[in-house]
């Protein structure tokens, strides 16, 4: 593809970020939890049951979106503002496809 920019991560790089995602989602998983409601978690257990899909078809590709959408689905939840644009950073930083799965600046 002309003009893409592949960024590559060095281990240390790697490991620093996924360590950044452990504290984010651990601490937005427990402000979803205080705040979940029954919508959010149909919503989590569509995501739940979209990843057992892919398992069970062997779609990484779809396992992977999956994934992420319920990772953010539970960043959003947690009503925190600055967790969601570290967390679309670290997205950017990380992900295959860029922030394809993230939401919009304005919905989070």
């Amino acid at each position: 593809h002309a003009g893409v920019l592949v960024r590559q991560l060095s281990n240390r790089e790697t490991r620093d970020l996924y360590q950044l995602r452990s504290v984010l989602d651990a601490f937005a998983g427990r402000e979803a939890a205080a705040n979940a409601d029954p919508a959010l978690l149909a919503l989590l257990e569509q995501r739940l049951a979209a990843m057992d899909a892919a398992v069970q078809a062997r779609d990484v590709m779809a396992y992977y979106e999956a994934n992420l959408r319920f990772h953010w689905d539970i960043i959003h939840a947690s009503g925190n503002q600055e967790i969601c644009g570290i967390y679309r950073a670290w997205c950017r930083n990380c992900t295959w496809r860029g922030c394809a799965t993230c939401p919009p600046t304005s919905a989070s």
